[in-house]
């Protein structure tokens, strides 16, 4: 009985093999190929004396032995047994019987065949089909990307290790009636060509391809240049130049514009905006905005130049943090202290939610509305907020109503409104926010129309995870019954004259038993309200408010 691995490549003729195991009258005899000493710590290596009788045998050992007489030299098992067949069965059954074992030939069959005596080896050079260039047996075992990649890779070579033209020993596969390969198009830049490369069939190449493999029905996209890969079956590389070139193609008037690229570097996000970048600037735009991290030396923040376009690579969480508040809701601190669950009240941003949730402190990043992301789908919003809810209407078993109001029963309920004042004068709300400020040490205690204020701070997160500290989140008022009330000033990216100073109205709670348990308000008013300084109105609302008596919930 033959056993074969299916992650090696070589060409062996079998039945020199079988007639080799005849020969030397053992049970079992194991396939061996000598390989450098260094490279054998990923085989299994086998020992064997001078009748080839297998010795010893050691599965990825850190010290291989030698091959007798070398220093530098290993035998490595290339995963091809052949087994009497009664000898087999009799060693699966005694193999599965046995709790201790982990039921693998190189770790548990394989060694106790060496140490009853029952196991040979054949030497690979007595029993391969052809030889490389410098006549040595070719093998290779594929069993990672990267070994997958070289074996590929060194058929494209004039004289490959591996030779697929052999006409006496061909290699029979499955292949798929495609049409032949063919190349498309002969003008500067955009002509189908492929230079020391296999094309299969079914590809159309109106790009350019150097030193790589392409299975079938592969495209090669006008202008998209390919090298040194493998491209497997239905790729289509190229597709990002066609889909950005198809954004720019319907734009108009953008010829000496600003391009925004967004991103963080993640996912292969980096490689697309170099491309992009270099897209735009052979389509005109005279500057490029683009987050750190994501090409040019994109670590680097600065301006630098791509042709005649500039680059200006700025910090994404630097500018977006001044936008950033602390959570509005406490809805989910409630939740999560009722179960307890560990909870982190962090700045809002994924730069802080993604700490957490890659260092596994966290499974769920609630913001303002349930579901917006966990630690396998960081999802904002949309996605990850149906899923979510599919998943609690699978097991509540009842309807969304039910869990909604059942919760509010419970937990109670809250309101978040926001006003965002924008084109504010710096100054005068920079003023305003130092007053504010002034007052903090005085307000807990203090009563505001039904109100008590219980605490008043300038917010801080510490990340947990690596330790930094981000400030001026905000100025936080909260009140008995968890109300509060958050003020900031942030600003614009280019230095725009203008202030935002959100509100955030976490209004009283009441007992679960009345519909309306609890209120956390967030208006958004983007400078729209005439006839008074945004500022002054602003500060004048917050007043009125919480002097009125909150609206009652509809039935």
């Amino acid at each position: 009985m033959v056993v074969l691995g299916g992650d090696h490549i070589y060409k062996m003729n079998y039945a020199a093999m079988l007639a080799d195991h005849v020969a030397k009258g053992r049970e079992c005899t194991v396939a061996c190929i000598e390989v450098p000493r260094d490279e054998a710590r990923a085989f299994g290596v086998m020992a064997v004396n001078e009748q080839w009788q297998i010795t010893d045998f050691v599965e990825k050992p850190a010290d291989p032995p030698c091959v007798p007489g070398s220093t530098d030299r290993s035998l490595a098992s290339m995963g091809i047994y052949i087994f009497n067949a009664k000898y087999l069965y009799a060693e699966l059954a005694h193999d599965m019987a046995d709790p201790a074992s982990s039921h693998d030939f190189g770790k548990d069959v394989i060694p106790r065949a060496v140490r009853t005596g029952n196991a040979a080896a054949h030497p690979f050079a007595l029993s391969c089909v052809g030889t490389t260039p410098d006549g040595t047996p070719y093998w290779r075992d594929v069993g990672t990307i990267d070994s997958y990649w070289d074996a590929n890779i060194d058929l494209t070579a004039t004289e490959p290790q591996l030779n697929l033209y052999d006409t006496h020993w061909p290699i029979w596969t499955h292949q798929a009636q495609l049409a032949p390969a063919k190349f498309v198009h002969n003008e500067p830049g955009r002509r189908g060509m492929a230079i020391e490369s296999l094309v299969s069939g079914g590809s159309i190449i109106s790009g350019s391809v150097l030193r790589s493999v392409l299975f079938s029905a592969v495209r090669v996209h006008s202008y998209a240049s390919v090298e040194w890969s493998v491209l497997l079956p239905g790729a289509q590389p190229g597709y990002l130049e066609n889909f950005v070139q198809s954004i720019f193609d319907v734009l108009e008037g953008f010829a000496g514009k600003a391009l925004v690229l967004g991103g963080d570097g993640r996912y292969f996000n980096d490689h697309a905006i170099q491309t992009i970048m270099r897209m735009a600037a052979a389509n005109d735009f005279v500057h490029v905005l683009v987050v750190a991290d994501a090409h040019v030396d994109l670590a680097t923040l600065g301006t630098t130049m791509l042709g005649s376009t500039s680059v200006e690579v700025i910090d994404s969480v630097a500018d977006h943090a001044a936008l950033m508040a602390m959570p509005t809701s406490a809805a989910v601190d409630r939740v999560a202290q009722a179960l307890d669950i560990p909870r982190h009240e962090t700045s809002k941003g994924w730069k802080f939610f993604g700490n957490l949730l890659d260092a596994g402190r966290i499974t769920l990043c609630g913001e303002e509305s349930a579901g917006a992301g966990s630690d396998h789908v960081r999802e904002e919003d949309g996605l990850r907020a149906v899923l979510f809810w599919l998943i609690v209407l699978a097991v509540r078993g009842e309807s969304v109503e039910a869990i909604v109001r059942d919760h509010w029963r419970h937990f109670g309920r809250n309101y978040d409104s926001r006003h965002d004042y924008e084109a504010v004068d710096s100054a005068a709300a920079k003023a305003l926010m130092a007053q504010l400020a002034a007052a903090l040490p005085t307000q807990p205690g203090r009563r505001i129309g039904e109100a008590t204020v219980a605490s008043a701070d300038e917010s801080a997160y510490t990340d947990p995870v690596d330790g930094s500290v981000s400030s001026g989140r905000g100025t936080r008022i909260g009140f008995t019954g968890g109300s509060r009330i958050v003020f900031r000033v942030g600003h614009r990216h280019q230095g725009r004259n203008a202030a935002c100073l959100p509100r955030r109205l976490p209004g009283r709670r009441q007992p679960p038993r009345h519909r309306d348990a609890g209120r956390t308000g967030q208006f958004d008013c983007r400078g729209r309200n005439s006839g008074r300084h945004p500022a002054a109105h602003l500060a004048h609302s917050a007043h009125r408010d919480h002097l009125n008596p909150l609206p009652p919930l509809c039935p």
